[in-house]
């Protein structure tokens, strides 16, 4: 595939920069959902990603703290997002 036949998609992943704190595949699988997809509750993100509502939590406390995800009531974001 030419680069310029590529999807959209393909090509927002490919720029999307990781912070360098994100040293888990947990937290890498909720930043990249968050980035690609926008903002998600716990649920969402559990149903999404496969995982339970306890693997989510502490990603997202960390993420929080880390100053990369913020949170409205139930839902959470990347951001600046």
């Amino acid at each position: 595939m030419v680069p310029s036949q590529q999807p959209k998609s393909e090509e927002r992943t490919k720029r999307l920069a990781l912070p360098d704190q994100l040293s888990t595949a947990h937290s890498k699988l909720v930043y990249l959902t968050l980035a690609q997809e926008g903002e998600h509750t716990v649920r969402q993100l559990s149903n999404r990603l496969q995982l339970g509502a306890s693997e989510i939590y502490p990603v997202l406390r960390v993420l929080r703290e880390g100053d990369l995800v913020t949170r409205q009531g139930k839902h959470y974001a990347l951001k600046g997002a």
